[in-house]
């Protein structure tokens, strides 16, 4: 995809708040995609934005530092978005039944799965936390440390993992178990390799 600006909407915000829906359609999946907020401009200082992604089910807060947003396309051509922004009530009246918070520590299933050599994982984190995320294969060695208690931010975070230990090299055909540590909570799943 070219960098060009693909469309741009004026529109005033309400008292409340206002949402806009949108998708992306390509003829890529995987792809690279850039949402840039540059103009994002006299919102209320009151109001909280998110950017919905409907495909993955999962909500990106906005903060007022974030100028962009890179994602991957999903492995659809069709991917649904909606920008909200708004005082708390318009904005849990209006993020399509999805939990704008995590309400629970989360590792989700890897996608795709099985994998051939990237795969995505989703977690959510309901407060503040430090996160280790590793693989390891079924004899129980550790492959690969994707995050090392790292600092996150309450919300959704998405990680990718390319198939390659920790020393760069690419593992083995087979079945991997991601597992995700946060304080004294764990969450595991596993993902098949098929090279």
């Amino acid at each position: 995809m070219e960098n060009s600006i693909l469309s741009t909407l004026i529109q005033p915000i309400s008292k409340k708040g206002y949402y806009w829906d949108f998708e992306l359609v390509g003829d890529k999946v995987g792809e690279n995609v850039r949402l840039d907020l540059e103009y994002f401009a006299e919102i209320p200082e009151e109001f909280n934005k998110y950017l919905i992604d409907f495909n993955f089910n999962i909500v990106h807060e906005l903060s007022d530092d974030v100028e962009f947003i890179d994602f991957k396309t999903n492995y659809s051509k069709k991917c649904e978005f909606r920008i909200l922004i708004g005082d708390e009530s318009y904005v849990e009246a209006n993020s399509g039944g999805l939990a704008v918070v995590p309400t629970k520590f989360e590792l989700r299933q890897n996608f795709p799965n099985p994998f051939n050599p990237n795969t995505h994982m989703i977690f959510s984190l309901p407060q503040d936390n430090k996160v280790t995320l590793e693989v390891y294969n079924l004899l129980g060695q550790k492959v690969r440390s994707l995050i090392n208690n790292v600092n996150f931010r309450t919300g959704y975070h998405t990680v990718e993992w390319d198939g390659k230990n920790d020393a760069g090299e690419n593992v083995a055909s087979g079945m991997y178990v991601f597992r995700l540590i946060s304080g004294k909570e764990i969450n595991m799943k596993k993902g098949i390799l098929l090279r």
